[in-house]
């Protein structure tokens, strides 16, 4: 069996451990850092390095494989220019390792890897600019070769997008809720019978709905002296949040887990950029840049820009998601954004639920299963009416909207609130 595939213990190899790290960044055009292995790693099966705005794509995927080293087999989609004359700032990027040992098990079949683009940028009538997009890395698993059983294929997909930017001091979030959903279709709902298990990250664009004064106040309060009410009022205001409990952008996918750093962007290169803890005003204001020098001095507000999402399909096989870390790294300060990543165990097999871990997700059930489930708990059966009150749901009601939702959307951060309490819905 390949190395590094930890079963479960107790499992007596009927459950599959596979680490998997997903990291973004925007780069802002700069080059790739020396100091790249504080973000990538080099001792996960499978390691997805994301980019947006990278001008060295060839330079950046040199440095990765020089830190994670001759055990991988890596596989690469991009979307883009380089030709900033005409408006590009790089490319858009995905670059899979793969272990090698993944691949000669039969565990990844390499025949059947494919990738794929798609652009979302200005309609030029024939076509679209590809300054915005996605692009995607479909790599499929053979259980069968592990002895797993049922012995069935499936697949991960990795993805890596960059939405649409707030322009001038207007909002385009309607713009990125609809590139959201049709980089859904283009690269996950297309020809594959299969869908398996879906990462998608990248600078979504979705920014915090307050004044820059009161984001970095709540900032100095919430990440640096750890007030998580401080903290949760940044949460409140963020964009991308509310987007995906309504399924208005990426439907059915859910984040990694709430944030618990700092926001990325719009952050200072170099020096300047040293947060020094978020622990004062000075450093937080100073490490920020929230004024926009070339819109007529415009705020700008510092955002959860760059996240990371998860989705999963259902299977005819139990299979859970671990999630062990999910941060940023403020160390590197080569772009105004700070690279995102996150650490997980895919665990598939009978025995996917056991094992150690701070945080867990309910990755896949059977539909049917999560509706006669849901339909007998009241505490489940919650409806926000388009009159702003909380309403008991019907079991037929829970059928016809269930399709629109993942049966993965419940985790520990979920809220239940008591039948008309309409101050908090």
């Amino acid at each position: 069996k390949p190395r590094l595939l930890n079963n479960v213990k107790g499992d007596d190899g009927k459950t599959l451990s596979l680490g998997i790290w997903a990291g973004t960044w925007n780069m802002g055009e700069c080059d790739p850092p020396f100091n790249l292995e504080e973000w990538v790693p080099d001792s996960f099966d499978i390691i997805a390095v994301g980019v947006e705005e990278c001008m060295k794509l060839s330079d950046l995927e040199m440095r990765a494989n020089g830190v994670i080293g001759s055990d991988y087999v890596y596989y690469t989609e991009k979307v883009g220019s380089t030709r900033k004359e005409v408006g590009f700032h790089g490319y858009i990027a995905v670059t899979v390792f793969i272990r090698i040992d993944l691949i000669q098990s039969g565990f990844v079949p390499v025949s059947r890897i494919v990738t794929k683009n798609v652009a979302l940028g200005k309609n030029l009538v024939v076509t679209r600019a590809s300054n915005k997009g996605g692009v995607r890395v479909r790599c499929p698993l053979e259980l069968g070769v592990l002895g797993i059983e049922p012995a069935l294929s499936t697949q991960i997909d990795f993805i890596c997008c960059h939405l649409a930017s707030d322009q001038k001091g207007q909002t385009k979030i309607a713009k990125r809720n609809k590139n959201a959903v049709e980089l859904v279709q283009a690269l996950v709902l297309d020809d594959s019978q299969n869908k398996g298990f879906v990462f998608a990250m990248g600078d979504l664009n979705y920014r915090i709905n307050m004044t820059p004064e009161d984001c970095m106040d709540l900032i100095v309060e919430g990440v640096g002296k750890n007030n998580p009410d401080a903290y949760c009022a940044l949460l409140d205001n963020d964009q991308l949040i509310p987007c995906l409990a309504t399924g208005a952008t990426f439907p059915g996918f859910q984040e990694l887990t709430l944030p618990t750093f700092a926001p990325t962007y719009k952050k200072k290169k170099g020096d300047e950029g040293d947060p020094k803890g978020y622990q004062d005003k000075e450093s937080v204001y100073g490490c920020y840049d929230y004024i926009m020098k070339d819109a007529g001095s415009t705020l700008r507000t510092p955002s959860f820009t760059d996240r990371i999402l998860f989705q999963s399909y259902p299977t005819d096989i139990q299979s859970m998601l671990f999630i062990y870390k999910y941060s940023e790294i403020e160390r590197i300060r080569d772009s105004d954004h700070s690279p995102v990543y996150g650490a997980v165990s895919l665990r598939i097999g009978p025995n996917s639920n056991k094992g150690h871990t701070f945080k867990k997700l309910i990755s896949t059930i059977p539909i049917e299963e999560m509706i006669n489930t849901a339909s007998q708990d009241m505490l489940f059966r919650i409806l926000i009416n388009n009159r702003g009150y909380i309403e008991p749901m019907s079991k037929q009601l829970l059928q016809d909207v269930a399709q629109f939702f993942s049966p993965a959307y419940i985790h520990r951060d979920t809220l239940i609130i008591k039948a008309g309490d309409t101050s908090s819905s």
